[in-house]
């Protein structure tokens, strides 16, 4: 499982699942809200939110 061991951005999960992003982005608010994943928000350098 791709999200086991790391925080992955939908962008970096799409590409190690082989997926689209929109396709992963629905996947993963269902199991963030069944509670199966947690969702951080990470903020880079520059100031841009994103969640992992």
């Amino acid at each position: 499982m791709a999200t086991k061991t790391d925080r992955l951005s939908a962008k970096e999960l799409s590409e190690e699942c082989d997926m689209s992003r929109p396709t992963v982005s629905r996947r993963v608010t269902r199991l963030v809200e069944q509670g199966l994943l947690e969702e951080y928000t990470h903020v880079d350098p520059g100031g841009r939110h994103y969640s992992e």
